[in-house]
């Protein structure tokens, strides 16, 4: 057995394949909002509350009603201090594309998101790719 096959911590290469398969789904139906200020409570739960709220808010504001579990909107680990991005999981790839479609729009029109920004999600890798290539990041 190829040394691919077996890559996976329980040996099982369907399971590796399948993980796989559903990391990139996910992907492809995130996006980033970046510019939203954090909350600031010394309290992690009700900044996560505040981010969720926040995020859904505008989502449906641009009129796309996908119920999106908490667990799906999380604030990145690295960025601008008390701007870090918040990564939002949609249910489908054409919800994110409206999102991102609308929001390119729609949130220049609103003082309170003049320097909000929506898009897509890139893995970690692919955003490490794209700087050696020297490709310009989609806008």
């Amino acid at each position: 057995m190829s040394r691919f096959l077996t890559n996976h911590p329980s040996g099982d290469p369907l399971r590796a394949f399948r993980e796989s398969v559903n990391e990139s789904n996910r992907q492809a139906c995130s996006v980033v909002f970046k510019g939203i200020s954090e909350y600031g409570s010394v309290d992690e739960a009700e900044n996560k509350r505040e981010d969720y709220t926040t995020v859904t808010d505008i989502i449906r504001w641009l009129g796309v009603f996908d119920v999106i579990p908490e667990s799906n909107v999380r604030r990145t680990l690295t960025g601008i201090p008390n701007r870090r991005n918040i990564i939002v999981t949609l249910n489908s790839q054409t919800s994110r594309e409206l999102l991102i479609q609308r929001g390119r729009v729609w949130l220049e029109t609103e003082d309170r998101l003049r320097y909000v920004t929506i898009e897509e999600a890139v893995s970690h890798s692919e955003l490490q790719a794209r700087r050696i290539l020297g490709t310009p990041e989609r806008r």
